[in-house]
C-alpha cells in the first residue's frame, strides 16, 4: 500500500437533507402549554400533502408522548400528596402544624423532582431537531418508532 505525501483534507461533512422550516417546526413542536402542539398543526396543514417526512412527524410524535407524560407525572404528584398531605392533617393535633405545613412544601417539591428529567428531555429535543438529527430518548423513542412503523 502506497501512501501519497501531502496535507490532509478533511472530508466534506454532508449537507443536511431537512430544511430549516422543517428544522424549527420540529422544534417548535416541543414547546410547553399546548404551543408546540399548535405550531405542529399549523405546520402540517400549511405545508399540506407533502409533510409526509419521518423526521418533523418523529419529533412531533415524540413531542406529544413527552407533553402527556409531563401531565401525567404531574397529575398523580398532586393528587397523592393531595392524598398524603389530607392524611396528615388528621393528625395534626399530635405531629404540629409547623410540621403539616413543612411537609405540605415538601410534598409539591417530590412532583418537580419527579418531572426534571422530562423537562430536561425538551431543551434536548430542540436542539437535536435544529441540528437536523433523531433525538434518541432510550424508551420514548422506541415507542414512537414502533408507532411510526405500524407496529
Amino acid at each position: 500500500m502506497v501512501m501519497k505525501q501531502g496535507k490532509y483534507e478533511r472530508p466534506a461533512e454532508p449537507k443536511s437533507m431537512y430544511t430549516f422550516p422543517e428544522k424549527a417546526a420540529a422544534a417548535g413542536t416541543y414547546l410547553p402549554a399546548m404551543i408546540g402542539f399548535l405550531i405542529g398543526i399549523v405546520y402540517i396543514l400549511a405545508k399540506g400533502p407533502g409533510c409526509d417526512r419521518s423526521f418533523f412527524r418523529f419529533h412531533f410524535y415524540q413531542s406529544i408522548f413527552l407533553s402527556v407524560l409531563l401531565f401525567l407525572i404531574q397529575a398523580l404528584g398532586t393528587g397523592m400528596s393531595g392524598i398524603i398531605i389530607g392524611t396528615i392533617r388528621l393528625f395534626e393535633g399530635m405531629i404540629g402544624s409547623g410540621t403539616v405545613g413543612f411537609l405540605t412544601e415538601n410534598l409539591t417539591m417530590v412532583t418537580y423532582v419527579l418531572m426534571a428529567p422530562f423537562v430536561l428531555l425538551v431543551p434536548y429535543g430542540m436542539i437535536m431537531s435544529l441540528l437536523g438529527r433523531y433525538a434518541d430518548i432510550p424508551w420514548v423513542s422506541r415507542v414512537i418508532r414502533s408507532n411510526m412503523a405500524g407496529r
